[in-house]
């Protein structure tokens, strides 16, 4: 992938352009009229084809309450000069490109065929072209907004077989692998998850040459996603992209809220660490032979079936651990994470669901205790397993 910028300027002449496209045989070549870049773009990646919409109960259509956040922040000012592309798939309707301009209306830059799978990489890689073509910058970010089950590999499979964002229909994923390989080599200045677990070591060291820094939650969140009229003018500033801000206005919508909607965790991670994070890891984990025990089960993020704990208070749990062995782990854990906040529980008064949060280091781990662990949900598949848990169960061959 190059970017659009040196030939938009070093061609004036060549107006209009036209490009071509892969996103149907049918669809006609896009006309393109060459605009100078701005300083960033955002794209919100927005897959709403399941229970986050509504065609009927206006109060539960969540996709359009949070594109109205967006407008409200454009009309206020926030674009701050860069550029708000939404691609927008939604009920029954044909996805769309849609840009919120200054004044907060929207502008349709693109529909796609309504057979489009917005959770495949040929989709993503699609509307990633367009998103630069139509809106060329210096660099862009890019908010994820779906569902989300973090490092489970269990999406839809592409080729090569690599086997998870986004839930489209009762089924459709993607997996994390696949997405790692659609996101590499687009300038990204930053991913945002607004979406649940996604802010697990296993997905971080996956994404970590896909942008400089990634936001995401270690556990659920509630249906009402970020507060885009707040986040946006973060997104937008003239100079680096003002995360730890964002961050703290999402933890605030949540920690305001009353009863069961008072439930948050989020964290900034900062990739360039992540190495040592692994690194770190790898040392602890390389003196562990599967089976091992641990001596309490240590703070989990999810009701029920567990694929998400915390790492630092893991690793701490391991029975007979290198004690300085995990404080390096920690510390090269405090080190990624540039902040993280978490309300005092997950889904507070439902009696026998709540989930006290004692610790939250910033990123959440699967833990492997059997060969049959690792052996679930594809998670062999993994950079995080390959180049660090194997080492466990290498010990035990």
């Amino acid at each position: 992938m190059y970017k659009i910028i040196s030939p938009l300027l070093a061609f004036p002449a060549l107006l209009p352009l036209v490009a071509c496209s892969s996103a149907g045989n049918d669809e006609p070549p896009l006309i393109i009229d060459p605009v100078d870049p701005v300083h960033r773009t955002v794209l919100v990646y927005m897959v709403a084809k399941n229970n986050l919409h509504s065609d009927i109960y206006p109060e539960e259509d969540y996709d359009h309450l949070d594109i109205k956040e967006m407008q409200q922040a454009a009309a206020a000012g926030g674009l701050n000069g860069g550029r708000l592309i939404v691609y927008h798939s939604s009920g029954n309707e044909a996805p769309k490109l849609i840009e919120i301009t200054p004044d907060g209306s929207q502008e349709i830059l693109r529909t796609y065929p309504a057979s489009s799978v917005s959770v495949s990489a040929s989709q993503m890689e699609q509307v990633l072209d367009d998103t630069q073509l139509l809106a060329p910058a210096s660099d862009y970010g890019i908010v994820l907004w779906s569902h989300g089950s973090g490092w489970l590999e269990d999406g839809i499979e592409q080729l090569p077989l690599t086997r998870s964002f986004g839930l489209e229909g009762s089924s459709s994923t993607m997996n994390i692998s696949v997405m790692a390989d659609v996101l590499r080599n687009r300038d990204l200045s930053f991913i945002y998850f607004d979406c649940c677990f996604m802010a697990s070591v296993e997905v971080f060291y996956e994404l970590r040459e896909c942008a400089p820094y990634i936001v995401a939650s270690a556990s659920e969140l509630p249906v009402y996603g970020m507060d885009y009229a707040a986040n946006i003018p973060c997104f937008l500033t003239s100079g680096e992209p003002d995360l730890k801000q964002a961050v703290k206005n999402t933890f605030d919508s949540y920690d305001r809220r009353e009863g069961e909607w008072r439930t948050c965790t989020i964290s900034l991670v900062e990739t360039s660490t992540l190495d040592n994070v692994a690194a770190a890891a790898r040392n602890l984990y390389s003196d562990i032979s599967i089976p091992y025990n641990i001596t309490s089960v240590p703070q989990r993020f999810l009701r029920g079936t567990n694929y998400y704990y915390d790492l630092s208070d893991y690793v701490n749990k391991i029975e007979k651990v290198d004690a300085s062995k995990a404080d390096a782990l920690s510390d090269a854990v405090d080190n990624a994470v540039i902040c993280k906040y978490n309300t005092p529980s997950l889904w507070p008064g439902t009696q026998f669901d709540e989930v006290k949060i004692n610790t939250h280091c910033g990123m959440s781990t699967y833990i492997v205790r059997s060969a049959g662990d690792a052996d679930k949900k594809g998670y062999r598949n993994l950079k995080w397993y390959k180049d660090v848990v194997s080492v466990m169960l290498n010990n035990s061959l």
